[in-house]
């Protein structure tokens, strides 16, 4: 991304746009490191001490009238986050926002939209109740085929056997009740696979064009940066 999109805009808006870009991005090669260590930390206060003096050239030319930004201010926490709990590693606010979904947006929908937080309430204490019953029905061998097989195995007099309540817990995840279930296509779920080491790897091209400025020149030719890019955008 540092290579392509800092040097399209170059030239094209005021350097102190292309500065607060470059400074952004230069968080974002630290963040998604692997392994961050003090000193990339160190690192990352300091470009986003940059980000935030020059991205007040968007209120000076009128773009923007404040950064009341909820993703912009959680920058601020990302360096205490990483003392506590490690490096982020490619987590995205889709994991967050596809559990939103079911438990926020789906049951406000239903609801009147009037004082909606209680039969939001009702509406999912009355889903999970719903799971509960059907994990039951599939414990002792009901639900299990179509209605017409159902009655079929009636008038052939051999009627399905259900078994009685094994007593287990409920609570215990079961995969057949994912088929029941209609997915939205447009939302982004979590997968239920065995944890594994990832990486996030941005653009990169492998030729650098006459447009690009000494910032992008300055930067290696491989997906993670070592050396930051520099906010010196004269041309060499």
């Amino acid at each position: 991304m540092g290579q392509v999109y800092i040097a399209a805009i170059h030239g094209h808006v005021c350097e102190d746009v292309v500065r607060c870009f470059v400074a952004f991005m230069n968080c974002c090669y630290i963040v998604r490191r692997n392994a961050i260590t003090t000193s990339d930390i160190e690192c990352f206060r300091c470009h986003l001490a940059d980000f935030h003096r020059f991205r007040k050239i968007f209120i000076t030319t009128g773009v923007r009238k404040n950064f009341c930004l909820p993703r912009q201010h959680a920058l601020m926490h990302y360096p205490n986050a990483i003392e506590l709990w490690g490096s982020p590693n490619g987590t995205c606010t889709s994991q967050t926002e596809a559990k939103h979904i079911p438990a926020v947006k789906k049951p406000w929908r239903r609801s009147g939209r009037h004082d909606p937080l209680l039969q939001m309430v009702k509406t999912l204490t009355r889903l999970d109740k719903l799971r509960a019953l059907r994990r039951v029905f599939k414990q002792r061998g009901m639900l299990v085929g179509t209605v017409a097989q159902y009655m079929a195995q009636q008038f052939a007099g051999t009627p399905p056997l259900i078994q009685p309540g094994s007593g287990t817990s409920t609570d215990a995840p079961n995969s057949s009740d994912s088929d029941h279930v209609r997915v939205d296509r447009n939302d982004a779920e979590p997968v239920s696979d065995p944890k594994s080491e990832t990486e996030i790897w941005l653009a990169a091209r492998h030729s650098m064009s006459r447009i690009f400025s000494k910032a992008c020149a300055n930067l290696p030719l491989q997906r993670h940066p070592i050396r930051p890019i520099s906010l010196d955008l004269q041309p060499s």
